[in-house]
């Protein structure tokens, strides 16, 4: 089975740039939701461009642990969206005034 992993990349790069722009992640965890979208490009042109089985086979579970962890991120920042109920714009004026 193939599997194309460069489509996987993009889909996973719009969830997250989705999720960001959806709530506001500190710092820290949003560099950290980028870098690991961008080790998983590395990783997927890694994959593309070896020939040694073995390699493809360990960078592939790679790959697919790199995409859970960013899916479980992405989760956690719908999760903490949705139990604030309020949308980034409004959370802004009430930071600025306290």
């Amino acid at each position: 089975m193939s599997k194309d992993f460069q489509r996987e990349v993009i889909e996973t790069r719009e969830e997250v740039m989705a999720a960001m722009r959806a709530t506001c992640p500190s710092k820290e965890f949003g560099a950290a939701l980028i870098l690991g979208t961008v080790w998983l490009h590395v990783i997927e042109v890694r994959i593309r461009k070896t020939n040694n089985l073995e390699e493809r086979r360990s960078l592939t579970n790679e790959f697919n642990r790199g995409r859970d962890a960013i899916g479980n991120g992405i989760r956690a920042l719908q999760t903490v969206g949705h139990t604030s109920g309020e949308t980034p714009a409004e959370q802004e004026p009430r930071r600025a005034l306290s």
